[in-house]
């Protein structure tokens, strides 16, 4: 196999919605499990790991016939209201949609105070990738921008890494100007959908929500000194809500916001 992907055959089904239909059978050097994707123009594809058998694919398939039919119902109610391109989207990592989109333009804070247009480059490649142009006017989408899972994948990424970034860097300024206390081990960085931090004393680890960096910096400042309170006081008692407040004024109201 000299490409990438080798196509073994076509495989004709029938949904009851949207009518005949092709899945593409084809195997991979690099997939290590079965995938099944299902494309805006309705194309579905069954990837195979490269010594998977086709006996299994099939099976796989049929498994998930009903995912296939609604995600097809899905994309063709789109593509008759209209084409999701160059539809204004809304992106908020953390959260994942069964209908999902690709935004036109993106709010990043930390990089400017107006939305950054999106703009996506196909490749025939199975990655997909993300980066900021060199102007920090454009965020820039190429790859295998076909393949929904992929993209949001690549923005899930590259939302990661610069939370790792930016939180990281903040946690360990405030950790400084408080004092040798609140010193911690390390620090870890999840996309989670509620949870906006947490606090393993006993190691001294931090875990922050990476979708803090959306958030005005007089919060993000508030979770993270929460956490770093726990270091001192492991507790919600009322000498931990006092350290609390020393460090970071009027707390109590900067909770509320962030939970609205």
């Amino acid at each position: 196999m000299n490409s990438l992907f080798e196509k073994i055959r076509d495989l004709e089904l029938e949904d009851p919605e949207t009518g005949r239909f092709f899945c593409e059978m084809r195997r991979s050097r690099r997939c290590r499990h079965l995938r099944l994707s299902v494309y805006p123009d309705g194309r579905v594809v069954l990837t195979l790991p490269l010594h998977e058998s086709e006996k299994k694919a099939l099976a796989f398939l049929e498994e998930h016939r009903k995912w296939i039919q609604k995600k097809r119902l899905v994309f063709r109610s789109r593509s008759h209201a209209g084409s999701a391109e160059g539809e204004n989207g809304e992106f908020f990592p953390g959260k994942t949609s069964s209908c999902l989109f690709y935004p036109s333009e993106m709010m990043l804070p930390w990089i400017s105070s107006s939305p950054l247009k999106v703009e996506y480059q196909w490749k025939d490649c199975c990655w997909t990738g993300i980066c900021v142009s060199s102007d920090r006017k454009t965020i820039e989408v190429s790859g295998n921008i076909l393949d929904y899972e992929c993209v949001e994948n690549a923005f899930k990424l590259f939302l990661k890494r610069n939370a790792e970034a930016i939180l990281g860097a903040r946690i360990q300024s405030l950790a400084q100007q408080l004092g040798p206390e609140f010193y911690f081990q390390k620090l870890t960085v999840r996309l989670q959908k509620s949870r906006w931090g947490s606090c393993s004393p006993a190691r001294r680890n931090i875990s922050l929500n990476g979708t803090l960096i959306f958030f005005p910096q007089e919060l993000m400042d508030c979770v993270m000194l929460h956490e770093l309170c726990h270091l001192k006081v492991r507790n919600h008692s009322s000498r931990f809500y006092q350290l609390l407040e020393s460090v970071c004024p009027h707390c109590h109201e900067k909770n509320i916001r962030l939970s609205q």
